[in-house]
């Protein structure tokens, strides 16, 4: 098929009708779709610095695509991701989880709460904290509940939201 024209391959795995444009979300659909390549089950669900640019809240275009996988998914890292693709292993609620222009990402909420935890763009996340409510993209209720979180430890934070989990 893609011979004759009729597929074109994106992936390894991936593949799109050769006559469909690309959309500009391309990458990020390629990235979710390897991800569940020989196993239909796996949710990705992109997170972190690509989840924060997804919401419209980040100042800057991250470098490589942000996927989380369940725990148990992490076989999945015997095949070698995309260069583009950095793999995150978490449990997340369905509340957690959100879709933007149909794209599984993590809630604006659970984002933050990962960059916390990773220690990642902490520029970022200080923009969110300080425009977030007046922007839109924060809402003022998820606003107070990060706020106490926001200087507290990677490690102390990463405990606190397991036992709040096992609850």
């Amino acid at each position: 098929m893609t011979r004759g024209g009729y597929l074109a391959r994106e992936a390894w795995g991936v593949y799109r009708l050769s006559t469909w444009q690309l959309s500009p979300d391309a990458s990020l659909w390629r990235a979710v779709l390897w991800a569940q390549v020989g196993d239909a089950e796996t949710q990705p669900v992109i997170s972190h610095r690509s989840a924060l640019a997804l919401h419209g809240a980040s100042l800057d275009n991250p470098v490589k695509i942000d996927l989380t996988l369940p725990p148990e998914k992490r076989r999945i890292t015997r095949r070698q991701p995309p260069p583009a693709v950095r793999l995150h292993f978490r449990s997340l609620r369905d509340d957690e989880k959100t879709t933007v222009d149909g794209l599984p990402v993590t809630t604006m909420f659970r984002t933050i709460v990962d960059l916390l935890i990773d220690r990642e763009a902490k520029d970022a996340v200080s923009y969110v904290m300080a425009h977030g409510v007046q922007d839109g993209k924060l809402p003022e209720a998820e606003y107070r509940r990060l706020r106490p979180l926001y200087d507290l430890d990677a490690e102390l934070l990463d405990r606190i939201l397991n036992e709040h989990r096992s609850k």
